[in-house]
This record gives C-alpha cells, sequence and structure tokens, in this order.
C-alpha cells in the first residue's frame, strides 16, 4: 500500500517538476519508472516509507544502475506515510516527497546489512 501510494505521489511530484512520458517499469527492471524532459530519459527509483526517510533499503541492482546512470537517474523519497483502514480495506495519506536529482549514490553512504550464503558450503552433521 505505501510503495504504491509512493509510486502515485512520486509521478505527480515529477509532473509538477516538467517531466511527462512516465512508463512504468517496476515489475520489469530495478526501477520504478522512465520519463522524459527536454528530450532526456530519465530512470526514476521511488522509496516510500511510514517513517522519516533517513535512510532506505537499496537492492544491489539499484544501486548499481544508479551508479551507472546518476545523472539520469532521480530517487524519490516519499516519507511519513500514514497507513490506516477504513470499511475493511487499508489506505494511504499524507507523506511528504523528496527528490534527488542527479541521484548520486556515493560508496561512503551505503551500508552492507546483508550477505548471500550459499548453503552448500555448509559441512554434513557426522553419522551418529
Amino acid at each position: 500500500i505505501v510503495e504504491k501510494y509512493a509510486m502515485d505521489k512520486a509521478k505527480e511530484k515529477l509532473s509538477g517538476l516538467g517531466f511527462s512520458n512516465f512508463k512504468d517499469t517496476s515489475r520489469q527492471e530495478c526501477y520504478d519508472y522512465t520519463c522524459e524532459r527536454g528530450g532526456n530519459l530519465y530512470y526514476v527509483e521511488v522509496k516510500g516509507t511510514q517513517g522519516p526517510g533517513a535512510s532506505l533499503i537499496l537492492t544491489k541492482n539499484e544501486v548499481e544502475h544508479g551508479q551507472k546512470h546518476q545523472h539520469r537517474s532521480i530517487a524519490v523519497v516519499v516519507h511519513d506515510v500514514n497507513v490506516g483502514a477504513e470499511g475493511g480495506s487499508s489506505h494511504a495519506s499524507g507523506g511528504t516527497s523528496r527528490v534527488c536529482l542527479p541521484w548520486i549514490i556515493e560508496s561512503a553512504a551505503l551500508e552492507p546489512i546483508q550477505y548471500k550464503w550459499t548453503v552448500s558450503a555448509c559441512p554434513a552433521l557426522p553419522a551418529t
């Protein structure tokens, strides 16, 4: 609910900044939208959170793509989103949008918090 709401808010915010021709790529790519302004194509990563948005989780692919295309990448953080329930369904409201353009991902601002472990490297227990 928060992510869908953030996607809509990001599109609205960027439209107000002169971006157009939005294409939702969130199901196929590591970024959420492409859009255009001034004849240039931009990649948009949207992050929605109920918290203050001071730090967010990024995937390896999001970081790599953002760094590779940093001058054509935009991050939109929609923070302090409220989630409530009415009539048996949840809805989101409020929130503040912050646009990072260009989206410069500095290595010093990244902190590794997960690792992939290959389980086949685990020795078998000896038979008893």
